[in-house]
């Protein structure tokens, strides 16, 4: 994988929930070598992780989550990119990508919050699940994993 010292191009098309509306908002973002950029929302809902994912079998997971993405991301450039959402409640995140689907509950032992690794160029559609379907907020993080 070919990783460059310059600034890393992202786009990310941030979905806002509006009351009894959605619409959403084209944001060009730079991350440069270990840069990060943040957004908030609210994950939670009553679509079960089975309906989301392409392929269930991968990954242990679960979860309640909204039948629409929380966030799409599209990524312009090949790069080492990571995802980290951050809740006071246990939250599951689901990537649907071009190719792939991957879910993930728990980054590691010590912690509820997950993280999800991507690195080819495409669009991907972001979930935000909790494990009770009721509305819970997050704050989701996506950093050049490369600094």
């Amino acid at each position: 994988m070919l990783l460059r010292a310059c600034h890393w191009s992202l786009a990310l098309l941030v979905l806002v929930i509006g009351v009894g509306r959605v619409s959403a908002t084209d944001v060009n973002l730079r991350i440069g070598r270990g840069g990060q950029v943040a957004t908030r929302g609210v994950a939670g809902g009553h679509v079960a992780v089975e309906r989301i994912l392409r392929h269930p079998a991968l990954g242990i997971c679960s979860g309640w989550f909204r039948a629409t993405p929380n966030h799409t991301v599209s990524i312009a450039h090949h790069g080492v990119y990571v995802i980290n959402v951050r809740s006071t409640v246990d939250v599951t995140l689901v990537v649907v990508g071009p190719s792939e689907s991957e879910c993930n509950d728990d980054a590691h032992a010590k912690t509820t919050n997950p993280s999800v690794m991507l690195s080819a160029p495409g669009r991907y559609h972001l979930y935000v699940g909790t494990k009770d379907q009721q509305p819970h907020p997050y704050t989701l993080a996506i950093a050049d994993g490369a600094g």
